[in-house]
């Protein structure tokens, strides 16, 4: 269950790291439950200076000309880069849930995270080390971002997707007062117990306010049933074709297959003319509108070529 959920029953706002902080509380909750600390000494870890760079690498990033994370020398900068990259979000944390969220919804994933890996690099960029990527794949990132994109339009931000947390919401906070959900916020034993199983509980609480709390619950679910019914109403009704719709579609259909039958009619290419708009071009093709005289353009072509030489005879290349 979604922490940020159960903050909205607490308080009146969301906190921008809620996600990160929730992580690290639920990190020393394991370390704590577990006995993970004589496990981290076995395998030869510095207490001290791993814990605060485990905590660093979920929560922030080093985006300041003065280095100051505690858990790493500024030498190992690019590290901070892996799990929540904070300069330009290309990261593990996003790689992982793309590959989570395509799979269970049935979105095809365009991304390869196996190729950028296998072209990633440390490279000394402003005198710091950040993790770098081969040129080639480029478009590997482009698709990266695309992915999110498609996530986002297609499911994470559904009209009917909003419709259900806003429900959902509201049933947990009616049924906050008798079962203290929102106290799990600073309890990670508690609030790992938070599955879709805390419904079946608040249904079996044998508590007369509660049942009232469900009862006006159970009310908020018959009206999302009644919404998505009469969503799903109303997309069916657009797609109806009316009587006339059906008529004018043979009549055109007609019209048009009667047309190319004879000479005086026959269509070619040419009677055509398509406008493609700009954003509909792939951003990665480029585009080049200049305007010059032939003598300025016979200058441009002749540094050209011998910017081409140059660069032939630098890399050992036979120009012809």
């Amino acid at each position: 269950m979604d922490r940020s959920l159960i903050y909205l029953m607490a308080c009146s706002s969301l906190k921008s790291n809620l996600h990160e902080k929730a992580s690290v509380d639920m990190f020393h909750c394991m370390i704590k439950k577990n006995g993970l600390r004589k496990e981290m000494e076995k395998y030869g870890l510095n207490l001290y200076e791993d814990i605060i760079f485990i905590k660093e690498l979920i929560l922030k990033g080093q985006k300041d000309a003065k280095w100051s994370m505690k858990g790493r020398t500024e030498d190992k900068s690019f590290l901070y880069e892996i799990v929540a990259n904070k300069l330009n979000g290309i990261d593990v944390d996003k790689w992982d849930y793309l590959a989570r969220d395509c799979h269970y919804l049935g979105i095809p994933n365009g991304f390869d995270h196996e190729r950028l890996l296998k072209s990633a690099r440390v490279c000394d960029v402003k005198k710091r080390k950040h993790i770098c990527f081969r040129d080639k794949v480029a478009e590997n990132v482009y698709d990266m971002f695309h992915t999110r994109y498609t996530l986002h339009r297609q499911a994470l931000q559904h009209k009917i997707g909003y419709i259900i947390d806003v429900k959902i919401k509201d049933a947990l906070v009616l049924a906050d007062g008798p079962l203290k959900i929102s106290n799990a916020i600073d309890d990670m034993l508690e609030y790992t117990e938070l599955t879709d199983h805390i419904f079946d509980q608040i249904l079996n609480k044998p508590n007369t306010r509660l049942k009232k709390c469900v009862g006006e619950a159970r009310l908020d679910a018959d009206k999302l049933e009644e919404l998505l019914r009469i969503s799903l109403e109303g997309q069916s009704d657009k797609a109806k074709k009316t009587v006339y719709e059906e008529t004018l579609s043979e009549n055109w259909m007609t019209a048009v297959n009667d047309y190319n039958t004879s000479a005086s009619t026959q269509l070619n290419g040419s009677d055509f003319e398509i406008c493609v708009s700009k954003h509909k071009i792939h951003n990665w093709v480029v585009s080049v509108n200049f305007n010059m005289s032939d003598q300025d353009y016979q200058e441009v072509q002749q540094n050209a070529e011998e910017c081409f030489q140059k660069w032939c005879e630098k890399d050992f290349i036979d120009s012809d």
